[in-house]
């Protein structure tokens, strides 16, 4: 299994950022995590 994280960066916590990249990833069938980092950044992490 491949694993891979990556963080995006900016503004990205106010327009749902995070939803929409769990959505993405059930859809696909891909495990993992995303989750909010300060001040507005989000990890994705698989």
């Amino acid at each position: 299994m491949k694993r891979i994280e990556i963080i995006a960066k900016g503004y990205v916590q106010r327009v749902g950022y995070r939803d929409m990249v769990e959505r993405i990833a059930r859809k696909l069938k891909l495990a993992g995590f995303v989750e909010n980092l300060k001040p507005y950044d989000v990890l994705v992490k698989r």
